[in-house]
């Protein structure tokens, strides 16, 4: 709009004063000088940033598998129960019961998985 020619559609008073005379014919810089046009604005460009690749979320820790004690007191005989709890490195007391080693086991398994 700054380079267009602007003709005046009617004559402006304002406070008094002439503004412009019906016919006028200026430059569109001077219409927008004398209040006849809207000043525009440039159109506002927004700056777009660079979309970023989102960051994978970290696997969560598989959950250790849950030990069913039960399980392993009614298929094992205390022997192999405290045969597999030796290998796992799982304390037991030296009299304990099937039950007792079984849970003993569960816990050194999730303790294991933990890690």
């Amino acid at each position: 709009m700054a380079n267009g020619s602007y003709i005046a559609p009617e004559r402006v008073v304002r406070n008094g004063k002439v503004v412009c005379f019906k016919g006028e014919v200026m430059t569109t810089a001077e219409a927008e000088r004398r209040g006849l046009v809207k000043v525009t604005a440039p159109p506002v460009v927004e700056a777009v940033e660079p979309e970023q690749e989102a960051e994978p979320e970290p696997e969560a820790a598989p959950e250790p598998e849950a030990v069913d004690v039960d399980a392993l007191v009614a298929g094992n005989k205390l022997d192999e129960l405290k045969a597999m709890a030796d290998e796992l490195g799982a304390e037991y007391p030296k009299d304990a019961t099937k039950a007792v080693v079984a849970k003993a086991i569960a816990e050194a398994r999730a303790a294991k998985a933990a890690e």
